[in-house]
């Protein structure tokens, strides 16, 4: 018997909004290429904050809440969104692996994904965890246990949120058109632990 411990959570739901007056937003806000030229995004890095984003961000904090808080079980603490933004992928564009630092879980909002090749969401292992970092065997018959990578199909509404430590990307856009998502940060204010040496209050 295998018993896969330490398992990292991704939380996946289906949220039901009207897209199209957010789609119709996209046009209006101020767009700027990354510096690694591979993908486009807003210059504001508050876009939930929007008015017309209000019901999209009630229902990013209220998954967020069920995930973190009743299904993980980690102290409530008061969750709020530290920062948001558009990500826009056209022919050829991507995101290379990343993280998100100075936060506590990230996540993605599907908004606008072209049917066909107009890429895949990935999670990345970047440290061996099944043998020594210092010795690779081919792996002959993949495994989620084996498996440096793993694949999400993404339409539209789709939520993800995951800890924002977890490498994750996005392959290259192989369509005609504009693939649009919302990412996001989330942080905490309270009290995180009053034990000890772990005390942490943030205000």
């Amino acid at each position: 018997m295998i018993t896969n411990i330490f398992p990292i959570p991704i939380y996946e739901e289906h949220l039901e909004i009207d897209n199209s007056s957010l789609i119709d937003s996209l046009n209006s806000v101020p767009q700027v290429r990354y510096n690694s030229d591979n993908s486009s995004t807003t210059t504001t890095r508050s876009i939930l904050e929007f008015e017309k984003f209000s019901e999209l961000k009630n229902q990013i904090l209220a998954h967020s809440k069920k995930f973190i808080f009743d299904e993980l079980g980690f102290a409530p603490l008061e969750l709020y969104v530290t920062s948001s933004w558009y990500n826009i992928h056209h022919n050829g564009d991507f995101s290379q692996p990343h993280t998100h630092p100075n936060s506590f879980y990230s996540g993605v909002y599907y908004l606008e994904i072209p049917e066909n090749d107009s890429g895949t969401f990935y999670f990345m292992r970047y440290h061996n965890t099944v043998c020594s970092e210092s010795l690779a065997p081919d792996i002959m018959v993949p495994s989620p246990i084996t498996s440096q990578q793993v694949n999400f199909y993404t339409p539209q509404g789709t939520l993800l949120i995951f800890p924002s430590h977890v490498w994750h990307g996005v392959t290259p856009n192989n369509t005609n058109e504009r693939r649009a998502t919302i990412a996001f940060n989330l942080h905490v204010r309270g009290l995180v632990s009053g034990l000890n040496t772990k005390y942490l209050d943030l205000k």
